[in-house]
């Protein structure tokens, strides 16, 4: 098992609005293939941290940089991770 972290700039401001269906997607999408994440946004930029199986979560990061919206993507850290960092298995939002 590990995390992942990586950043990225969007190509344009992303509105509240904008950022919910995007959040729904990549909920979504981790659900499918068995991982967990964290996604932040703040004035153009993203961090996301994805933990799971080291190939689920490896293989997951390929199609991000393919994502029109974003113009530049960086992994910044990759990590074992023992039984999992996230509450109960899975990250939660706060709203």
């Amino acid at each position: 098992m590990i995390s992942l972290a990586y950043t990225s700039i969007a190509t344009s401001l992303f509105k509240t609005s904008d950022l919910f269906p995007l959040l729904q997607q990549s909920r979504a999408r981790n659900d499918q293939i068995g991982v967990t994440g964290m996604l932040l946004y703040q004035d153009r930029s993203f961090l996301q941290v994805l933990e799971g199986d080291d190939t689920l979560v490896r293989n997951s990061t390929a199609p991000i940089v393919e994502i029109p919206a974003t113009a530049a993507s960086k992994r910044s850290s990759t990590t074992p991770s023992g039984t999992g960092n996230s509450p109960g298995g899975r990250w939660h939002s706060s709203t």
